[in-house]
């Protein structure tokens, strides 16, 4: 029946043609941003729900929000399997989150600000086509669409991340699964879409669990649309603490009561700058392709870096190691023609197609009937001639 929904239920699509980000003005979203107002999130830990076959049999909401609390987490939220779960407390604004999919391979999205589940999945195999058709249906039901651990049982490829459309992030960090990789595919494709790093926990029991990876979010306001809009502008980074996998509750606790932060990445003439507010072990430069275009090592002290922007480069993100421990990801500055994200094209239902993919898929079925059938009046062809054989002997 899935291979059935599979083709049938499916349209096919044409996907837009793939073209580095181009143009004269650069686009960083830290330009205006000074070094105050960041927010430490999480926008991926599961609950008690379903009974607890999905695993978060640990995790109640009360319990979520106590953890998350004593950590010094200023955004908070739950994202249950195909379930939105409204808990929240009273001095934080309730942020809809929830994680879609049901699939054994882990083709799975994260959906922020949705009024209701779209319970449309592909639960086997799902083909670029399955996949852009839930992520269409997704967009259209959500602030904003994330990509989850796209490289985790390869659930994504390189070339889907590429051509697929109507998502606006990827959970390029989490606790299952690093996916720079694909994240860096959209990115080369002229993507504008920006980094999620989520713990992902599953069971508070297990302190390895979360404090992990996070996202710091620049923002005055922890509303909803306020959080989102920080989310799909790129005015965020990728927080992993330095506490190491075996930190117990307190050593997270206090460590991250004195956390780093960054100050300021910014473009100075024809120069990338970035500053955190502690000294930076090495600092990453990365580009089209996921090339690393420039590594540079710990100077004393030093917090600031830079790297020199030439006319051949589409897009650089930068990573750094903090003498602390702490790792930041921060999203790209790339090339536009007027100093604003690039509007993304976006896969289109091609109709000759997908009547095509159901005629085709719809006659293999009839074969499939009539061979069958057939096959069966054979056997009771055969079943008759020997009980007629017996009886005249």
């Amino acid at each position: 029946m899935s291979m059935v929904h599979m083709a049938v239920y499916s349209p096919a699509y044409t996907f837009p043609e793939t073209d580095p980000f181009s143009g004269t003005v650069w686009y960083n979203p830290y330009q205006k941003l000074d070094g105050s107002d960041w927010q430490l999130g999480n926008f991926q830990v599961q609950s008690e729900v379903w009974g607890g076959i999905t695993n978060g049999r640990n995790n109640t909401p009360q319990r979520i929000f106590d953890v998350y609390s004593e950590l010094g987490y200023d955004i908070i939220t739950i994202s249950d399997y195909m379930s939105i779960n409204r808990f929240t407390t009273p001095d934080r604004p309730l942020i809809r989150v929830y994680e879609h999919g049901y699939g054994a391979f882990k083709t799975h999205q994260v959906c922020l600000g949705s009024e209701s589940v779209v319970a449309l999945d592909y639960p086997l195999l799902q083909s670029r086509h399955n996949k852009q058709h839930i992520l269409r249906r997704l967009s259209n039901a959500s602030g904003a669409v994330a990509i989850a651990h796209p490289s985790l049982r390869k659930a994504y490829s390189l070339e889907d991340m590429a051509l697929l459309t109507d998502y606006q992030l990827v959970e390029a960090s989490s606790k299952f699964r690093m996916s720079m990789p694909h994240w860096d595919a959209a990115l080369s494709a002229g993507k504008p879409v920006f980094i999620l790093s989520n713990d992902d926990a599953h069971d508070l029991d297990k302190p390895w669990e979360y404090g992990r990876n996070a996202t710091m979010v620049h923002t005055t306001s922890l509303q909803e649309e306020d959080v989102i809009h920080a989310l799909v502008t790129g005015k965020a980074y990728a927080f992993l603490p330095g506490t190491g996998e075996n930190a117990t509750h307190q050593e997270k606790v206090a460590h991250l009561s004195e956390r780093s932060e960054l100050r300021s990445c910014k473009i100075h003439g024809d120069s990338l700058w970035i500053e955190a507010s502690l000294p930076i072990l090495e600092a990453r430069f990365i580009g089209q392709n996921g090339d690393t275009l420039m590594t540079q090592a710990w100077q004393q002290g030093a917090r600031r870096a830079g790297f020199a922007l030439k006319p051949e480069h589409t897009y650089v993100r930068a990573e750094m190691e903090l003498t602390n421990g702490d790792v930041y990801m921060l999203n790209p500055v790339f090339r536009t023609e007027h100093g604003v994200p690039p509007v993304p094209a976006v896969a289109a239902v091609n109709l000759p197609l997908t009547r095509t993919i159901r005629i085709g898929f719809g006659l293999c079925l009839l074969f499939a009937v009539l061979l069958f059938g057939r096959k069966r009046r054979i056997r009771l062809g055969l079943g008759r001639s020997k009980t007629v054989l017996r009886a005249s002997a």
